[in-house]
């Protein structure tokens, strides 16, 4: 069902010895756009105003018009929305909020030619594009899926995960990931290029024009500008930007630039500070025509750039990246809108059961 922002639900109607409305109006109190409503999102119980009773009313944001179609399209503005009447010429759509004083002492019957209209509020959650039940969302979008569980393994089985210095098993670990208990990342330790790093080597054929990563990060030490370089994900850039999914250097004061960057020609967030115990995520977005950078779903810049058909190349995790820990590091076949971008790296996913 199509709703504006959601709140309470009216449960208690009555038609005997409704209130007239006030004679007074409210302007319009919410902004949220979204699909207009329409009759068929509201069930008619009647005539009157039977959403004032007993002396007490909602209070109401009111538009004149004869059109309920159109009444039911403005209701669509309302705030913590519970119903509208209908007629006259007049439109009343009623916030579901505690009752207050009605503003006049007429009695009514509950006819007067009016109808009644409630509207029962269905939180609604983004829908991945695809996926499958127990699966997370985007999975049918998903290119590798590394979730850190215990093991650094791809789920979607689509590459192969190695030790590149053979040295994780010592130089790291695994810790309460993002999730929080019953969740897990993988930590390492501060030792520089020869320190633990993955490296993900994608089998053959597997390709993107359009693509995305994602994946969460807490540094063990505060990072911020003049700190010791930092790369997550060193893949394979050439000297025109960036071609394919693993063709950059996820990076932050590299010879001296201060700015967290794709690198070469990608976005970059300016002279970020990471404190030290705060899980961040990071979001990357190449689009068909625009290329983003999110952090904690907020879009720190987008360059224009056509996405280029390409195949995966060997990418590199946690080269020279200071220690901390890291958690889900997905990479996606498509691109992502801002509001979907807000819903997937906003807040901390939930634990897994």
């Amino acid at each position: 069902m199509k709703s504006p922002s959601v709140a309470g639900v009216f449960t208690s109607l009555t038609c005997a010895g409704a209130m007239q409305l006030g004679a007074s109006h409210n302007s319009l109190q919410a902004s949220e756009t979204t699909t207009p409503l329409t009759t068929a999102d509201f069930t008619n119980i009647g005539k009157g105003w039977c959403l004032d009773a007993g002396g007490t009313r909602f209070s109401y944001d009111y538009t004149p018009t004869g059109d309920i179609e159109v009444c039911a399209a403005f209701c669509t503005n309302t705030a913590n929305l519970v119903g509208m009447s209908h007629g006259a010429g007049d439109c009343v759509c009623y916030r579901g909020m505690t009752p207050v004083a009605s503003a006049d002492g007429n009695n009514h019957n509950g006819d007067n030619g009016w109808s009644c209209w409630t509207y029962t509020p269905i939180t609604t959650t983004t829908v991945a594009s695809s996926g499958s039940t127990g699966t997370p969302a985007y999975w049918d979008d998903m290119l590798h899926y590394i979730d850190f569980e215990g093991t650094t393994t791809d789920a979607k089985g689509n590459g192969v995960i190695t030790d590149s210095n053979g040295n994780c098993d010592t130089l790291g670990s695994y810790v309460e990931g993002v999730s929080g208990p019953g969740s897990q990342a993988f930590h390492w330790d501060t030792t520089g290029w020869a320190g633990c790093a993955w490296l993900l080597t994608p089998n053959a054929g597997v390709s993107a024009t359009e693509w995305s990563f994602s994946f969460w990060y807490k540094p063990d030490t505060t990072q911020s500008p003049g700190s010791p370089r930092l790369d997550w994900l060193y893949g394979a850039p050439s000297g025109s930007g960036i071609n394919c999914y693993g063709c950059y250097h996820f990076t932050m004061n590299r010879n001296g630039d201060p700015d967290l960057e794709m690198y070469h020609y990608g976005p970059q967030m300016s002279s970020p500070t990471f404190n030290a115990g705060q899980w961040y995520n990071f979001f990357v977005s190449q689009g068909p025509s625009i290329f983003s950078l999110y952090v904690d779903g907020v879009l720190q810049q987008s360059v224009s750039k056509t996405a280029v058909a390409g195949d995966g190349v060997p990418i590199s995790i946690l080269v020279a990246s200071g220690g901390g820990a890291i958690d889900d590091l997905i990479f996606y076949s498509k691109g992502f809108s801002d509001a979907e971008v807000a819903t997937l790296g906003g807040s901390s996913p939930q634990a897994r059961p």
